[in-house]
């Protein structure tokens, strides 16, 4: 994946985009004909919610590269846009505004913090994203950032659903990246998806379950798979070269639900190198699994 525009065409208002098909080329985005400014909005309910588990703080996130808004947002800088991340924080008071390693932006958006309403045996999957993103600054960060348009992470997540009864008057791309849909919100979902103007999935068959129930909105659908920044390994793929036994690749985060355990206990009856790719909360204890074999 090269990133938003790779792949063809992506088509929303007012940005049409021919891509490249070089997976992980230096030229796979096309660069806009200005410099136009795109926001990203990541799924976490709250930023201390979700980055606490991965041992990130606001005052180190800046240098984070162990996600995929990082590689995301480099390659669309690379291409020319301007990129501009939306935390919601419930640790501020007021709009704040730092730099990411990548050359994006870092939008601190003061929020109401509803993250611990999932655990309602009723709408939990639903109700705490759709009321931080609501009950948030949002709409002024949109319009102080200067967003053009604006790349929704998770599709099936009810953020996406406030985002649409905001009006704010962009155009809307909402990715999938593995969630799975609130069956609180499936009813909105028909009235939420006419109103955003672009879809992406990581694979066919995400691609095929959604036009499957929603079938209307084919024509905005297009298949975006993760990739790796190859700039971030270069090193190591030199020493490609100088092994001839089979590498097995894992790229993700450390964390139990990732099942890289599982991968490393696979290795005492496999006669293979493993490389991993990421960073995460289980790392340490996962390096220490590796070298007891």
């Amino acid at each position: 994946m090269c990133g938003l525009a790779g792949h063809g065409i992506l088509k929303i208002r007012g940005f049409t985009r021919e891509g490249d098909s070089d997976m992980g080329g230096e030229n796979c985005l096309p660069a806009p004909v200005a410099s136009r400014i795109l926001g990203i909005i990541p799924s976490a309910c709250t930023f201390e919610a979700f980055y606490s588990l991965l041992h990130v703080t606001r005052e180190t996130y800046g240098a984070f590269e162990g996600e995929w808004i990082y590689t995301y947002s480099k390659s669309l800088i690379k291409a020319g846009w301007q990129v501009v991340i939306f935390q919601f924080s419930s640790r501020v008071q007021a709009l704040e505004v730092t730099d990411h390693k990548s050359g994006a932006r870092v939008f601190w958006i003061p929020c109401r913090d509803f993250s611990s309403w999932a655990k309602l045996p009723i709408g939990g999957r639903f109700l705490p994203h759709f009321l931080t993103t609501w009950f948030s600054q949002l709409r002024d960060a949109v319009k102080t950032a200067g967003c053009e348009v604006l790349y929704i992470q998770e599709y099936w997540l009810s953020r996406l659903d406030a985002i649409t009864l905001m009006k704010l008057k962009l155009p809307l791309i909402a990715a999938y990246h593995g969630e799975k849909i609130s069956k609180l919100a499936k009813p909105l979902k028909s009235w939420t998806f006419e109103r955003v103007d672009a879809f992406t999935a990581l694979t066919k068959a995400e691609m095929d379950r959604f036009t499957l129930q929603h079938p209307q909105q084919r024509g905005k659908m297009q298949i975006i798979p993760n990739w790796l920044d190859r700039e971030s390994i270069r090193e190591d793929w030199e020493y490609r070269r100088l092994t001839s036994r089979p590498i097995v690749l894992f790229i993700g985060r450390m964390e139990k639900i990732k099942g890289f355990a599982v991968l490393i206990e696979a290795m005492r009856t496999i006669d293979c190198e493993v490389w991993a790719v990421g960073t995460g909360v289980d790392e340490e204890a996962l390096r220490r699994l590796a070298e007891r074999l």
